[in-house]
């Protein structure tokens, strides 16, 4: 059986995103070290809510560059 991570990450304002993005890196950080095979991050367009991830492809590509055999992609 293989296990993944979906990320639909948000914050209800713009000033946490930083920190958003250093959790979501440490958590997949650990999923890899856990066994997990795959992390996906997620994107929403047209919401009111403020906060998702407006870049997905340059979130996988930090991730990417810091994760070694996890598999990653958007959602």
């Amino acid at each position: 059986m293989k296990f993944g991570l979906v990320y639909c990450n948000q914050s209800l304002t713009s000033t946490h995103m930083g920190s958003v993005y250093e959790e979501t890196l440490e958590q997949t950080l650990l999923a890899e070290k856990s066994g997990y095979t795959s992390a996906l991050v997620c994107e929403h367009h047209l919401l009111p809510n403020a906060g998702y991830f407006p870049q997905p492809l340059t979130t996988v590509a930090a991730l990417a560059a810091a994760t070694k055999k996890i598999r990653l992609g958007t959602g």
